[in-house]
């Protein structure tokens, strides 16, 4: 300690105090720190925004410079509000950290900050997020976060000896950089207004405000479900069977993950991505199925949700019955069997089964779910039963892990974490080799469910949502939906049942092949599809939208 002191500090005799060598006043030290954060570690917004605008005649030059203005102001501002005493540099360490990482996502992978994408991180499971680190992360976060620690901790901070001076200084500056920002911006006004009616999400990529925001928001719809009414629906829910079905039925809902429709050659993709499934008799492919939104935090709650895309309030799903909770009270047999990163809150009270805790360093490859359904079914079904298979998928950015060696048919492919350092061809390819394994996957489920000559079998396979490989810049999923590409919403949908369950629920089979080459589907249609399937009767039920029905005994 006494080496520190010697090295940090010099006795100033005159005043009696110690004083801090290479020092600045508090009011200095924390601007400095936020011209770190507006011009250092929000360099790949200021880049992302001069691509932007081509700075192709001076009012963009202007409108750039008034931005720094605007940012440094409020950033200013800000630090000066929360940067006090003793927990100032600790709290501008974390900030640091925190920005340094967020910008890189952004930048790297032009993933938006905000409170759907922290819920999204939230979820997320140690394994998912050891997949997201990299070398280039690594050096991303010493090359940033070096200068900044070097500022933070190398230079000492003087505060004003009298706390409510000192409080009056920090909110007279702060008032200042607020008034530098609207000074910069307020004259050019509609320049602000159409930058970003243009290019509404770019703001997201601004740290540290964008994950402030998103924290706020996520904090407040947190208190709010803390403090909601569960919503009971389908309290009317039972089974009534025509007097034809005398079996009992299983029904597989196949929970896929980050699978694109246009990637299926089942859809008419050119590579053979479906090498078994073609072959199989029976498999119903939807060529033109969307998705609810672009992450598994998004659309596996509303999946399995009565309320439509645009009826759904995501964060009060967990606080409403969903499609398990009502075919159980149906007196259905449910069981949700998790090769993922959860069913996010939405198997909650219905009995699950984590396969990533059986499987070395949390890396069950989605074979895992076929000896899961053979399991099951090592005893004969006495009673329905409603089974929901979530799968790993294609998830990235590790996509070369989702797959055993012998499926990587597609070569070069990209075998690293970092895809945005890969070929376009690398990284179709390895893509592209997930599906080829969730295909044998898929196939093995279809042959499992044939050998049961005693029960009416059918199986959907739904993915959450689609991916972006690099189309436009744009790299993973969970792009705000309203502005999301169609590689994140196209998704792929599976139908396949024995011919025990056509006859049975007087389905039409090549009345339903025809409707799924021509008619558009969504995620909403799963919620409605099981219910038929399952011959559950509720008034939650909507005929409509039920797929099966569409091809029924006198509709088909």
């Amino acid at each position: 300690m006494r080496l520190v002191e010697t090295l940090e500090t010099v006795p100033n005799k005159a005043a009696g105090k110690v004083v801090l060598k290479h020092s600045l006043p508090e009011i200095g030290y924390v601007f400095g720190a936020a011209a770190l954060l507006t011009f250092w570690i929000n360099s790949p917004y200021w880049l992302r925004t001069y691509q932007l605008l081509h700075l192709t005649s001076l009012m963009d030059a202007v409108f750039m410079l008034s931005q720094m203005l605007l940012v440094l102001g409020v950033t200013t501002a800000v630090l000066l509000l929360f940067c006090w005493g003793r927990f100032a540099k600790p709290l501008l360490t974390l900030l640091f950290v925190i920005s340094i990482a967020c910008a890189y996502f952004s930048f790297n992978y032009q993933v938006y900050i905000d409170r759907h994408m922290l819920t999204n991180v939230m979820r997320t499971d140690v394994h998912e997020a050891k997949d997201l680190l990299s070398l280039k992360l690594l050096l991303w976060m010493v090359v940033f976060l070096l200068p900044a620690m070097l500022y933070v901790w190398g230079v000492g901070r003087r505060p004003i000896q009298k706390w409510w001076r000192n409080l009056s200084f920090h909110l007279l500056f702060a008032l200042l950089g607020v008034a530098l920002g609207l000074a910069a911006s307020l004259p050019i006004y509609k320049n602000y207004a159409s930058f970003f009616r243009n290019n509404k999400q770019v703001v997201k990529m601004l740290v540290p405000f964008n994950f402030i925001t998103a924290s706020v928001g996520y904090a407040q719809h947190q208190y709010r479900d803390a403090h909601q009414v569960y919503v009971h629906v389908g309290m009317d829910a039972k089974q009534v069977k025509p007097a034809t079905v005398n079996k009992p039925t299983l029904f597989v809902v196949v929970v896929g993950e980050t699978g694109r429709g246009d990637r299926f050659s089942l859809n008419g993709y050119a590579r053979n991505t479906n090498p078994l499934l073609s072959k199989q008799q029976g498999v119903i492919s939807f060529q033109n199925a969307q998705s609810c939104g672009t992450a598994t935090a998004y659309s596996v709650p509303c999946m399995f949700s009565d309320l439509s895309r645009q009826d759904i309030n995501i964060d009060n799903a967990p606080m409403r019955d969903n499609l398990l909770d009502i075919t159980q009270r149906a007196g259905v047999k449910v069981e949700w069997v998790d090769n993922n990163s959860g069913c996010q809150e939405t198997c909650g009270r219905v009995p699950t089964q984590q396969l990533k805790q059986d499987c070395p360093e949390g890396l069950c490859y989605d074979e895992q779910l076929v000896g899961a359904l053979q399991q099951r079914l090592q005893q004969p079904l006495q009673a329905d039963q409603f089974l929901v298979l979530h799968m790993n998928g294609s998830h990235g950015p590790a996509y070369y892990q989702r797959y055993p060696k012998q499926y990587e048919v597609f070569k070069p492919a990209c075998n690293t974490n970092e895809i945005n350092t890969c070929s376009q061809e690398a990284l179709n390819n390895v893509y592209d080799n997930t599906v080829v394994y969730t295909d044998a996957v898929l196939n093995s489920l279809i042959e499992t469910l044939k050998q049961q000559q005693d029960v009416n079998t059918a199986m959907i396979y739904l993915s959450d949502h689609g991916e972006s490989l690099g189309e436009k810049g744009l790299y993973l999923h969970g792009t705000p939906y309203a502005i999301a590409p169609t590689e994140q919403t196209h998704i792929q949908m599976l139908f396949w049942a024995n011919p025990q369950f056509y006859q049975q629920h007087a389905v039409n089979p090549s009345c339903l092949q025809n409707m799924a080459k021509s008619q558009a589907v969504s995620q909403d249609n799963l919620f409605h599809t099981v219910l038929g399937g399952l011959n559950v009767h509720t008034q939650a039920y909507s005929g409509k939208l039920d797929v099966l029905n569409a091809c029924s005994q006198g509709k088909a």
